[in-house]
């Protein structure tokens, strides 16, 4: 009786980790690999469901060797599926070619079987993990296609880009030596038949170590850890460390770690740590850092800025401690903060300066450049006279203290910007007309970057509003002054004449209202010290006339700057100042001026 059946193969799961390939065309010269699936046979007599006769099939599951012996029996007659027809023992065979996995093959007559092939490797090898220099080696089994092992016979390791040949021995394992610096590699065993394997080759550090950032003289130690070629930490051996020029040998505790204490000047260094076992070096980098910090200062003169210092103390930062500060040669102390920050407030004139501080622990020092700019732009507050049509008027200079020429100027009023070219002279101004109100006007020097804000007081027309003799108003919120300069500075910026401002009647200093003005309280045009009327006081200024505040002495000139020479305040300006004359201020002493 003739039996024919379907067969039909399908891989369901891997039975080795070692990956397997073809090698690749060129470097071994044999035929591709092969598989076989061995004879299954069929049973006389068996029968179906219902109770007919029928042949039945018969196998056994099996395991072989990739590439093994193979034979074939029967007709191939389709491309999809085999049918085979059987010997007349029986038995039918099928050659396939595949690699070595797990495999089940179905075949179906009056019944089904299903039976189990395990395809094995002709090549096995392990991944290896070995640390710098150590003896370990890599090694491979191979095998005859009868499972037999393949004696004495050479066989290649392919690894790092190069061919190494070695014979099997009596077991067929050949072996590789692993002289390879620290990294990740492959390695593929090739069996003469042109199969291969591959597998992980890992070189790990026989020595490791982190960079190590600390501050000057802390306690921070560099730290490393060693290894023997036997992976294993290197206890109580010397080892060795180099280090800024010099050579340190230490010795290792019982968990292979070495220290080096670090005491170099701030800066960056490379230490390198030499396992004196594997010969490994193993460079890191070493960074001090200052005790002390603080950023370059740049600004411009009559502005007052901050000087700030930051404080490190063995890796934290040192609160509520006193830092010695130099500036411009005036020696400080100033103490940190929560945050370890030291702040001194200083306003210099032009010029490039050093500021040092001290750490008042270590006696580390650092020296802050400071660069002073010449403000380019003076202005001042003025006043206006609602509706009415008025001028703001500043002056723009170079570093070199001449006034900047035909220069352009920005001006931001009341939100608007213009760029303003300056006249011959250097000054630049704008035309404005406000209702009352106060509002802010922003002057750049577009070379420097500079920038000042003045204010603009904007009050409703007093052409009415009459002024007592002391020149306050009817009203008693403001005050007129008519008078010469006399403040510092004041004489080389307007010249020896009559000017009139009007105030708003407060002083900066205490916020009393009782201000009040005079000219000539000597009782002559020529004797500058003489009662106050006012006041009952005996005070300078007579012949230029001033305002003085009663409740504190504060004393003010025609322009509104007290007469100090450091930090001096101002009187808010409401209008002016604008060229009058002796005549006015003697109306206005008469109590019968109206404006």
């Amino acid at each position: 009786m003739t039996l024919v059946f379907m067969l039909s193969v399908s891989a369901v799961a891997a039975v080795d980790s070692n990956s397997t390939d073809d090698i690749i065309a060129g470097e071994v010269d044999e035929e591709p690999p092969s598989s076989d699936v061995r004879v299954l046979s069929a049973n006389e007599n068996a029968t179906d469901p219902v109770g007919n006769n029928v042949d039945s099939l018969a196998g056994d599951d099996v395991s072989m060797y990739y590439n093994g012996d193979s034979s074939n029996q029967g007709n191939l007659s389709s491309d999809e599926s085999a049918l085979l027809l059987a010997s007349d023992a029986g038995n039918v065979s099928l050659s396939a070619d595949s690699n070595p996995e797990a495999y089940e093959v179905p075949a179906s007559n009056g019944n089904s079987l299903i039976s189990a092939v395990d395809a094995q490797p002709l090549v096995t090898g392990n991944d290896i993990s070995k640390t710098y220099k150590s003896s370990t080696q890599y090694t491979a089994t191979f095998l005859n296609s009868d499972g037999t092992p393949l004696k004495n016979t050479d066989v290649k390791f392919i690894l790092n880009g190069k061919t190494y040949t070695k014979k099997t021995d009596s077991k067929g394992v050949a072996r590789l030596e692993l002289d390879l610096n620290v990294g990740n590699y492959v390695v593929y065993a090739v069996h003469p038949n042109g199969t291969n394997i591959s597998n992980k080759i890992v070189v790990k550090h026989s020595v490791t170590a982190s960079n190590l950032d600390k501050h000057y003289k802390s306690s921070k130690k560099f730290t490393a850890t060693f290894y023997g070629t036997d992976g294993k930490v290197l206890a109580k051996k010397y080892i060795k460390f180099k280090y800024d020029g010099k050579t340190y040998k230490v010795k290792t505790n019982k968990k292979g770690k070495a220290q080096l204490a670090i005491n170099s000047a701030p800066g960056t260094y490379k230490i390198v740590s030499i396992n004196t076992v594997t010969g490994e070096k193993v460079t890191n980098t070493v960074k001090v850092s200052p005790t002390l910090y603080a950023k370059k200062i740049s600004g411009f003169s009559g502005r007052t800025y901050k000087y700030k210092v930051t404080l490190y103390k063995d890796e934290k930062l040192s609160a509520k401690n006193k830092v010695t500060v130099y500036i411009n040669g005036v020696k400080k102390k100033i103490k940190t903060n929560s945050k370890g920050v030291a702040a001194v407030k200083f306003k210099l004139n032009k010029g490039n300066y050093k500021f040092t501080a001290v750490d008042p622990y270590t006696g580390y020092k650092i020296k802050t450049k400071v660069t002073i700019k010449l403000t380019p732009i003076k202005a001042k507050n003025i006043g206006a006279i609602a509706g009415q049509k008025s001028s703001f008027y500043l002056r723009l200079y170079k570093q070199d203290g001449q006034v900047a020429k035909k220069t352009d100027v920005k001006i931001t009023l009341n939100g608007v910007s213009k760029v303003v070219k300056t006249t011959s002279n250097g000054y630049a101004h704008v035309n404005f007309q406000f209702p009352v109100g106060k509002y802010s006007i922003v002057c750049e020097d577009l070379e420097s970057g500079y920038k000042a804000t003045y204010q603009i007081s904007v009050v409703e027309d007093k052409m009415s509003v009459s002024y007592d003799k002391y020149g306050v108003s009817s009203d008693g919120k403001t005050i007129l002054a008519i008078g010469r300069p006399s403040a510092p500075g004041e004489e080389s910026k307007y010249g020896y004449t009559w000017y009139m401002t009007e105030f708003e009647r407060t002083c900066p200093y205490c916020g009393s209202h009782d201000l009040y003005w005079d000219v000539f309280w000597s009782g002559n045009e020529y004797d500058e010290v003489g009662i106050f009327p006012a006041t009952g006081r005996r005070e300078p200024g007579s012949t230029e006339g001033m305002i003085f505040c009663d409740h504190c002495d504060a004393d003010f000139s025609v322009f509104g700057l007290e007469h100090i020479y450091s930090n001096p305040k101002k009187l808010t300006v409401v209008y002016g100042p604008v060229k009058s004359s002796k005549e006015a201020a003697y109306k206005l002493k008469s109590g019968t001026y109206v404006r």
